[in-house]
């Protein structure tokens, strides 16, 4: 996951924006606001599945995210947990790229620093 910060070309193309470092607290903040809203604020997985890797991020261990232990540490899978059987953390993340998104889409159009989910990121 790359940490953004967008620029007022990138309001106005589908250009995606350059990246720069972004200072880890101006990140948490963004998230720290993201999970508040509407969008966010009644998905308790969702909030705790957005913290973790944001932070996983944010600390450079961001190949450690698999699947797996996102299944346990997030969604409080046990050990004996098969992601070939169980699609939960495949479908929530794919409802989490729809809800980052939409937000960056709607309320969240004119914020500064972009935290984006691609297809294939955790």
């Amino acid at each position: 996951m790359d940490l953004l910060l967008k620029t007022p070309q990138h309001l106005e193309t589908s250009a995606p924006p350059p990246s720069h470092d972004v200072p880890a607290e101006a990140v948490r903040d963004q998230l720290n606001k993201i999970l508040q809203t509407r969008l966010f604020r009644h998905s308790p997985r969702l909030c705790r599945f957005f913290a973790l890797t944001v932070e996983q991020a944010l600390t450079g261990c961001e190949q450690g995210l698999k699947e797996y232990s996102i299944a346990l540490e997030v969604f409080g899978k046990p050990e004996t947990f098969d992601p070939r059987m169980d699609s939960a953390v495949r479908v929530a993340a794919r409802q989490l790229r729809a809800k980052v998104d939409l937000y960056y889409l709607t309320e969240g159009a004119q914020e500064p620093v972009l935290v984006p989910y691609r297809p294939g990121d955790y």
